[in-house]
């Protein structure tokens, strides 16, 4: 019988413990046991190998960079011209951090959010840069949202609302139209994919004062949050932040 990360989360939530000795837990990187790790669903050494952003990176994506001064902005964001003031990204989109985004995406990993929320504590400065702030996730298209069983960048908001010092979550944001898979597409592809793409939903009171920061799982050319961020700038926000769980 194959048991999934959904059924494991349901053994976990009613019977405790007693999953962990029914069904142990597999690293969803290498697949061996999970024991004495931090993690839950992430080995001893996946978890050693998690690539973490520290140090120096970008203010705009947060991608980091090598070199001795202040912040700055990188390649990545050359063309972007962010409507929003600062980026950050806890983890490169690489090896273990991929497969954990993956298994979110793509195997209704929402059995991951107590891993998620780890990792949101253990980044440097992130509590001072999200403290304060509106959690807006970036929308799913309804079909893919049906596809999936749950919007991801929705699911990591409130999983991390939880254990940072932010006003709420918001979802205040709607897709508008399809736009399709992004994976294949180039920078200038991805900008003209996703502009015009969504719009702010009926009804909704935002508040200018507020620091509001869009939330995604993978932060790749940027090309998604800044169409989100020109939404909610265009609509009287002043203060606006990116943040996402991965850099590609």
């Amino acid at each position: 019988m194959f048991i999934t990360g959904t059924m494991i989360e349901r053994l976990h939530r009613w019977g405790g413990l007693l999953a962990d000795v029914i069904y142990p837990r597999d690293c969803l990187h290498c697949g061996e046991l999970v024991d004495s790790s931090e993690c839950e669903y992430l080995c001893v050494r996946c978890e050693a190998r998690l690539d973490w952003i520290q140090g120096n990176f970008c203010d705009s994506c947060g991608y980091p960079y090598v070199g001795i001064g202040a912040n700055q902005s990188c390649s990545h964001c050359e063309l972007l011209n962010p409507a929003f003031e600062r980026g950050r990204c806890c983890l490169l989109h690489r090896e273990v951090g991929a497969s954990l985004v993956k298994a979110l995406k793509y195997h209704r990993g929402r059995y991951v959010k107590g891993d998620l929320q780890r990792i949101a504590k253990k980044v440097p400065g992130l509590d001072a840069f999200v403290r304060g702030t509106v959690l807006v996730p970036v929308p799913l298209n309804r079909t893919r949202e049906r596809e999936r069983g749950f919007n991801q960048s929705l699911f990591i908001a409130r999983a991390w609302a939880e254990v940072l010092p932010v006003v709420g979550v918001e979802p205040i944001l709607e897709r508008v139209r399809w736009t399709g898979t992004q994976t294949q597409l180039e920078r200038k592809e991805r900008m003209r994919n996703v502009k015009n793409a969504f719009r702010l939903k009926e009804n909704t009171s935002l508040i200018a004062d507020l620091t509001y920061t869009i939330i995604d799982d993978v932060f790749t050319t940027g090309s998604t949050l800044n169409e989100c961020s020109r939404v909610l700038r265009a609509n009287g926000v002043q203060h606006l932040r990116v943040l996402a769980l991965a850099h590609g």
